[in-house]
């Protein structure tokens, strides 16, 4: 955040939220549910994007950003991993501080820092998606390839029979 609003906006930011410690695996937001805002501020949290698909999300990371900030559910579940330090804004006094005069400047930064957090979240999931297809591609022409294989050597058997057969 210090790229995105001063000193004193980041501080009455931080004073809205709460810092917490991981002793365990915890949802920091739920797919299909409202979710606050956090921010990982130490270890990782993971984002389960789809089946058998995860981002990790490292130190700086907003989570929740669109589902606290838009009034939409979250499209995720994000977990903090076990010893994750993290700090939590709870959606409603968020939004409340927000909407005052004083909270005009923290408001215009967390959207600049929320752009650039989506960007950077969308360049990842992207990558990593992609990176998942070349390997199931790569799967499926080797399956392909194997049956051809297949097909060719029980063709070459059948042959050889006949062959045989006709002696």
């Amino acid at each position: 955040f210090q790229a995105v609003m001063s000193k004193f906006d980041f501080k009455q930011l931080i004073g809205l939220g709460e810092i917490r410690k991981a002793s365990e695996k915890i949802d920091l937001a739920r797919k299909d549910e409202l979710a606050d805002l956090c921010l990982v501020l130490d270890n990782e949290a993971k984002v389960e994007v789809g089946r058998d698909v995860s981002i990790t999300l490292e130190k700086g990371s907003l989570i929740g950003e669109i589902s606290c900030l838009q009034g939409c559910t979250a499209s995720a579940t994000v977990s903090a991993s076990v010893g994750c330090t993290y700090i939590v804004w709870k959606r409603g006094k968020l939004l409340e501080f927000l909407k005052s005069k004083e909270g005009l400047a923290v408001k215009k930064g967390i959207e600049l820092k929320v752009g650039r957090e989506l960007a950077k979240k969308l360049a990842a999931t992207t990558s990593r998606m992609v990176q998942e297809t070349m390997e199931h591609r790569k799967e499926h022409h080797e399956v392909q390839r194997l049956e051809y294989e297949d097909v060719v050597w029980r063709q070459l058997l059948k042959m050889i029979i006949t062959e045989d057969g006709d002696k």
